[in-house]
């Protein structure tokens, strides 16, 4: 389209998706299927966003997430794109996870009994888990994971438990990430009733109760597993930009946005040429900084708080190896390492472990993190000193002899999202902002809540149906 775009003559409502990640992928195709002519820009050349898979030396790698959890709606779009074949899982009580503490990996612990065998933690830390359901008191409005989970089990579950989760997992900082940001549905238990366990059966027992009223029935539920595909997680955001065709523009960097007689009008440059495309709904899939710098013009207030989100700068390290270099074999899904102890990593994925074809045979993929909000510095080192941590992190904790087929090492600036303090209320304001707006506009993406595969998929689709609606219900 030019700057003297033609006119909408098959009269259906147009929605523009900046941003090609999953959340804008699956919320464009929600859109198509609601009859809804969207548009797709993004500014690299792929579509994917923070997901991409590739293989090297025989390899198969991935940068951002490698393998999420199984959720409704990411299990309804597979089927609807017809690539079940593909899809893999790993069942979850078949990945066990280890804690790296004093020089061994430690398994952490599923039920009561293992919890009270593990050496995790010491005899007063299991008693003081134990006194969790007694708390009567009910938390503030905003506390940090650091302070909620010391006043709920204690600092020992923080430091041995917690604490390797969220920086492995969020590259966080308990002590700076907010708790209902970023664990609502636990700190809501806690909200409820003090006590997150009376809370969760307070919860549970409402359901129920609401079930048995309208009668539905109980909702077969699947074994939790850890699901991926063939050819890696990029697979899902192609596939999707396979459906929508010509929809999605790859290579279109947005030069600004501005609103119009009731729609929008987005500026790009393609090869160097001003391009306009006019939607009467507009929906910004990118990290929240570049949200931010679109918004300057049009929504200051909500750029203000976009501006605000921190991300967490991250180090991946692919390592390949033959199985009979490492003294401990990959069975299960990897460890995590308390902060403050001899090993610097955050956390190794024991990525050909958990889904066949990863590596060739007889060696192993490990996925070795660094950084994070706890470690900034270290992805500012060079890669000779990273080699030097790597030998010494995994030697110790794998019993590794250093040799190897595959290592590449890549840094990511701006990873993941910090649901920091205030983080709610960053949110609120962006959205009360938006909804003032002249045309409809929506903010989706992992800064906002969930930071998961499955959390932006089914974000993109609700925001689908909003606009939908929003859409059939103008003049």
């Amino acid at each position: 389209m030019s700057e003297d775009s033609p006119r909408n003559t098959d009269r259906r409502p147009r929605a523009v998706v900046i941003g090609a990640g999953i959340s804008g992928l699956a919320c464009a195709y929600r859109l198509r299927e609601r009859g809804v002519d969207v548009q797709v820009l993004e500014a690299a050349p792929r579509v994917g966003g923070a997901i991409q898979s590739f293989v090297q030396d025989g390899y198969l790698l991935e940068l951002g997430p490698n393998t999420y959890t199984r959720r409704p709606a990411t299990e309804r779009l597979i089927a609807d794109l017809g690539i079940g074949d593909e899809h893999l899982t790993s069942l979850m009580r078949d990945q066990p996870r280890y804690i790296y503490d004093s020089g061994r990996l430690q398994r952490v612990p599923l039920g009561p009994g293992e919890l009270l065998a593990t050496r995790l933690l010491s005899f007063s830390g299991k008693l003081r888990l134990l006194r969790e359901p007694f708390i009567t008191k009910r938390p503030p409005e905003e506390q940090s994971v650091a302070d909620f989970v010391s006043e709920h089990v204690g600092r020992e579950v923080l430091e041995m438990f917690v604490g390797p989760f969220v920086s492995g997992v969020y590259a966080g900082d308990p002590g700076r990430m907010s708790m209902p940001a970023a664990f609502p549905l636990i700190y809501d238990f806690a909200r409820r009733r003090g006590s997150v366990v009376r809370g969760a059966l307070a919860y549970f027992s409402e359901r129920r109760r609401e079930r048995l009223k309208t009668g539905r029935p109980r909702a077969r539920r699947q074994p939790s597993a850890l699901c991926s595909f063939r050819k890696g997680l990029a697979q899902l955001p192609e596939r999707l930009a396979e459906a929508l065709g010509s929809r999605v523009h790859c290579g279109l960097s947005v030069v600004r946005i501005e609103a119009r007689e009731g729609r929008w009008l987005v500026h790009v440059h393609d090869r160097g040429a001003p391009v306009v495309f006019p939607a009467e709904a507009l929906i910004i899939a990118t990290p929240a900084h570049a949200a931010a710098s679109l918004l300057r013009d049009v929504a200051p207030t909500a750029a203000q708080a976009l501006a605000e989100v921190e991300y967490t700068p991250v180090m991946v390290a692919h390592v390949g190896a033959p199985l009979a270099s490492l003294r401990v074999k990959p069975q299960g899904f990897g460890f995590l390492v308390p902060r403050h102890r001899d090993v610097r990593a955050l956390g190794v994925l024991w990525t050909s472990a958990i889904f066949d074809q990863r590596a060739p045979e007889d060696h192993a993929l490990l996925t070795v993190f660094y950084g994070g909000m706890t470690d900034p510095k270290m992805p500012d080192l060079d890669d000779r000193e990273v080699e030097r941590a790597l030998l010494r992190d995994l030697s110790a904790s794998m019993g590794w002899d250093g040799t190897r087929t595959l290592l590449r090492i890549t840094r990511l600036p701006k990873a993941l999202p910090a649901y920091t303090l205030g983080h709610l209320r960053r949110v609120d304001a962006w959205e009360e902002t938006t909804r003032r707006l002249p045309a409809p506009l929506r903010l989706i993406g992992n800064f906002i809540s969930g930071i998961s595969l499955p959390d932006c998929v089914r974000r993109g689709e609700e925001c689908a149906v909003a606009i939908a609606r929003q859409l059939e219900a103008q003049p």
